[in-house]
């Protein structure tokens, strides 16, 4: 469980009736979705994981489903990503971060002096990826950049479920489109942030060993 000082206020009774509603699995959810949050305002919904943090998800996109209805994503992953934290001053970077579900679970473990830096491409999802650790008023580094072997600008495709978008087309999902992002290398980026890293978490659809080549020194 997260620390008992992290756990959020309680969404509102509107957010909670549609989580409740997507983890059941009823029909008729994008009906209520549309009745209880129009355009007009916030269109994303607030939940509490089952670690008692708070983030706000997109119904549409396939891991924020996941989330709303089991209450985390991977939880796994997370559980594996602790140990590697417990020190005073861990660092962890996280490429990919999508909507900062780890990131910022991370953010509340890391020690004092420890540190977060996530990365993530797509617009959206960073910009939810900013509102939730700033909800949180956690400790993270983001970082609106993909992560590759050279930095550079590449072009990113971004998919009709955004948890599938990336630097190649992996085909598991329609491809709606593609932007210029910018490409960091890690062994570019770490001297900037006088840090070494304890864990790489990578989650960047079939670019890993990009990644990876460009984090040799790292």
């Amino acid at each position: 469980m997260c620390p008992a000082n992290a756990i959020s206020p309680r969404p509102a009774w509107r957010d909670r009736l549609l989580v409740r509603y997507r983890a059941r699995g009823w029909r008729g959810f994008t009906r209520l979705y549309n009745l209880l949050k129009p355009v007009a305002t916030r269109p994303h919904v607030e939940m509490s994981t089952r670690y008692g943090s708070r983030f706000l998800l997109a119904p549409g996109d396939e891991v924020d489903s996941h989330v709303m209805r089991e209450g985390f994503y991977e939880s796994e992953v997370l559980e594996a990503l602790r140990p590697a934290l417990a020190g005073p001053d861990a660092v962890l970077w996280v490429v990919g971060a999508n909507f900062g579900l780890y990131a910022a679970h991370a953010a509340l473990y890391a020690g004092q002096n420890g540190a977060v830096f996530a990365f993530e491409p797509m617009p959206a999802a960073y910009a939810l990826l900013n509102a939730n650790i700033a909800d949180a008023g956690l400790r993270c580094t983001t970082v609106c950049a993909a992560v590759g072997a050279e930095n550079g600008i590449a072009s990113f495709r971004v998919a009709a479920d955004s948890s599938f978008s990336g630097l190649k087309d992996t085909g598991r999902s329609v491809t709606v489109g593609q932007i210029d992002v910018e490409v960091i290398a890690l062994d570019a980026f770490a001297p900037l942030a006088r840090l070494s890293a304890d864990l790489i978490k990578i989650d960047v659809e079939g670019g890993e060993q990009a990644v990876l080549r460009g984090a040799r020194n790292l």
